[in-house]
């Protein structure tokens, strides 16, 4: 009997997730429209900033994507994948150097030396996780090779 009940609330505790896991997935979908409405209404002339902004919006719509496309390989019972979070964190970080660029522009600021210390963190974060994605491929390859023999 504590077998079956044990059972019977494994299997609603997975039905749960992948209910959850599709409500994420939906508004994820909802948010992606959302920025993409945000874009035509916010971009109103095209100037050098409007294009900084342009460009922000267009990676943060790639960022939603690759965590959608997460959520959607999870549905289909597919292998995780640590290359698409460290796709999430490079385009992160060069959406974090542009809203620095808009922000020193819209300011018409000099080059603050704080500006200028994140944008170089951020471009050290940015060769980092290019390091790493280079190595997991690297690491894939090998491996692939190892099975072929």
């Amino acid at each position: 009997m504590k077998q079956k009940t044990l059972g019977m609330v494994i299997r609603l505790l997975i039905n749960a997730e992948y209910i959850i896991h599709i409500l994420v997935a939906l508004l994820l979908l909802i948010a992606t429209f959302g920025i993409f409405f945000i874009v035509f209404k916010d971009i109103t002339t095209f100037d050098e900033t409007a294009v900084l902004k342009l460009i922000n919006y267009a990676l943060l719509m790639l960022i939603v994507k690759e965590v959608l496309w997460t959520v959607v390989k999870f549905l289909k019972k597919q292998s995780f994948s640590v290359s698409s979070f460290l796709f999430i964190g490079v385009i992160s970080g060069i959406r974090q150097m542009l809203y620095l660029e808009i922000q020193k522009s819209v300011e018409k600021a000099g080059h603050d030396w704080f500006v200028v210390a994140e944008l170089g963190v951020n471009a050290l974060v940015i060769f980092v996780l290019i390091a790493a994605y280079y190595l997991l491929r690297k690491a894939d390859s090998i491996e692939k090779m190892k099975t072929i023999e």
